[in-house]
């Protein structure tokens, strides 16, 4: 990412030089100088830009990147070869889709999909794998410890072999005893047992071979055993064309007594993938601007929900004998320290700490509170500095008074927000609860109209 973040400073720094007034929005300098006060907002807010910037360029170049492969793959895999050869896929890899277009020329041209099928085994070839289908059928049917003489178990009849392209049907010599599944009926049969013909058929398209082998079928030794069925698979596909056991599939060069050009329908999904990464990156790019927003709403919030302990923290000190000053900076080093606490920021108290800081570094008390109430931007902090200042102007005679007067009304005011929010929790559940209760309903009446249809 160093690299994304080097061409994205020296785009910030080239788009504010020409047209910052365009690019750099005012909210979000209003909203960095209100999360980070007392810093250098000019360079938080380059850090912010930048980042942004690097994020979107990182998107697109990854964007342009799939899209230029997307676009080399359409373009240099080729499915016809000779102008007119397809090759099949080999044995057992299953049938291949590919739309092509003939030319007939003089700008005539006609699209059509093939399905070509997989390479075939010859009969030579199919002979010696049904040769070897048979003694691998023998070994895989009885279960572990069991032979042919010496069936106790149900059989496991697989209707195909891996490794082989044959399609195996069976057939049982007495279905009472041994099912179409291989599933024994051998609870009522003497120690004797019972000998049972089974009849595996072995079929590749037009191939066909029937293996038959007799079973000694003996009573099972525990009784009660589940009985296991499996089901038959579907049988494979129809013949195809004249070159099914070639290697490739010949496209006709005639088509209607007119010579035919062959030539594939390419599937580029470039344009798509490129749209798709400029639209995240240009969503990602918005998006930074409202969680920075959302931050600063954010903080808002908890400094409203932190008024009430502010304002009452201020009460005890002073009326303690405390200075509102000492009062104050108790109160922000203190609190500071807690921030993390109950998964707060402690954003207010950062506020008034940095508010001791302005009043040590030679700001008047007086200038520090109207700068910390104009800082956070909230009704009730703007008052609190307001009585602060007006107290110390006119005397500190009544100052208590006020701040218990003002600590009853935050203490109303956050009663009255936390109803509303009470308020507002509840009609949001409105409509999960309406959807419930619309379930609960069908669920009642579905069995209700089934009955009366009855």
């Amino acid at each position: 990412m160093r690299l994304f973040y080097f061409f994205g400073e020296k785009i910030y720094g080239l788009i504010k030089k020409k047209r910052g007034e365009y690019f750099i929005k005012k909210q979000s300098g209003s909203d960095m100088k209100s999360l980070y006060p007392g810093r250098n907002t000019a360079e938080k807010l380059k850090d912010y830009y930048v980042k942004k910037i690097a994020y979107t360029l990182c998107i697109l170049t990854a964007g342009g990147i799939f899209s230029i492969l997307a676009s080399v793959k359409a373009y240099t895999e080729h499915a016809i070869t000779g102008e007119r050869y397809i090759a099949r896929n080999d044995y057992g890899k299953g049938e291949k889709e590919l739309d092509v277009t003939a030319d007939y020329g003089n700008g005539i041209e006609e699209q059509v999909s093939l399905r070509i099928g997989e390479r075939r085994y010859t009969d030579q070839e199919l002979q010696t794998l049904y040769e070897k289908a048979k003694e691998e059928v023998l070994r895989s049917i009885f279960a572990e410890g069991e032979r042919a003489d010496h069936v106790r178990s149900d059989l496991h009849l697989p209707d195909l072999i891996e490794g082989f392209p044959f399609e195996i049907r069976w057939e049982s010599g007495d279905y009472a005893t041994v099912d179409y599944d291989g599933t024994l009926h051998n609870a009522e049969l003497s120690e004797e047992g019972k000998v049972v013909n089974l009849c595996a058929s072995f079929q590749y398209f037009e191939f066909k071979r029937e293996y038959v082998f007799p079973v000694h079928i003996l009573p099972p030794v525990l009784s009660g055993k589940e009985i296991r069925r499996q089901e038959l698979e579907r049988s494979m596909a129809e013949n195809e064309a004249k070159s099914i056991y070639e290697k490739e599939y010949k496209l006709p060069e005639q088509i209607g007594g007119k010579s035919v050009q062959w030539k594939e329908k390419k599937e580029n999904n470039a344009g798509i993938i490129l749209i798709i990464a400029s639209t995240a990156a240009a969503l990602i790019y918005c998006v930074k601007d409202y969680d920075l927003h959302k931050q600063v709403l954010a903080k808002q919030e908890e400094m409203f929900e932190c008024y009430p302990e502010v304002i009452n923290r201020l009460v005890l000190y002073v009326g303690a004998g405390m200075t509102v000053r000492n009062a104050w900076r108790k109160i922000a080093r203190e609190q500071t320290k807690q921030k993390g606490s109950g998964g707060k920021k402690g954003y207010i108290y950062q506020e008034m700490l940095f508010t001791c800081y302005e009043i040590d570094s030679g700001t008047s008390e007086q200038e520090a509170y109207e700068r910390f109430g104009r800082r956070c931007g909230i009704q009730q902090y703007i008052k609190l500095a307001t009585l602060l200042v007006q107290n110390m102007q006119k005397g500190n005679s009544t100052m208590l008074q006020q701040l218990k007067e003002e600590a009853e009304i935050a203490f109303a005011q956050r009663m009255d927000r936390a109803r509303k929010k009470g308020e507002e929790a509840g009609t949001k559940l409105l409509m999960p609860m309406m959807i419930l209760f619309g379930m609960v309903l069908i669920l009642i009446m579905i069995p209700a109209f089934g009955t009366f249809g009855g």
